[in-house]
C-alpha cells in the first residue's frame, strides 16, 4: 500500500488495510449493507448476494441486491450523524438501523 499510496500518512495504512481484511473476511453472503449516493442524496440499503469477485481492473466487489432506498432527509439529525462517514466501513448502530428501515422505501 505505501507504494501506491507514498503520500498517505503512516497512520492512515494500517486502518485502510484493516477495512480491506474486514471487507474480505467479515463480509459474507445475506448480510445488510448500507451506501450512500450523494448526488441523489439518497442512502440505499441491500443484501450481499455473492463472495467476493475481483473487478477488471483487479479491485476486490461484492455483489449486492439494493432492496430499498431512504431519502436523506427522512433521517433523523442523530442518524445523520452516525452516517457521516459512511465512505468508511464500519458497522451501523441498531439506533440508525431503525430509522434508516423505518424510512425505507422498497426499489
Amino acid at each position: 500500500m505505501r507504494v501506491a499510496y507514498p503520500d498517505a500518512k503512516p497512520g492512515a495504512l494500517p486502518v485502510w488495510a484493516g477495512m480491506l481484511l474486514r471487507f474480505v473476511r467479515d463480509v459474507a453472503e445475506g448480510d445488510h449493507v448500507v451506501t450512500y449516493d450523494r448526488q441523489r442524496q439518497t442512502y440505499f440499503l441491500g443484501v450481499v448476494s455473492g463472495g467476493g469477485v475481483l473487478g477488471e481492473r483487479a479491485e476486490r466487489l461484492r455483489r449486492v441486491l439494493w432492496t430499498h432506498e431512504v431519502p436523506r432527509h427522512a433521517l433523523t439529525p442523530t442518524t445523520l450523524k452516525t452516517l457521516g462517514s459512511i465512505t468508511a466501513f464500519f458497522e451501523v448502530n441498531a439506533a440508525a438501523e431503525l430509522d434508516l428501515r423505518r424510512n425505507a422505501h422498497a426499489r
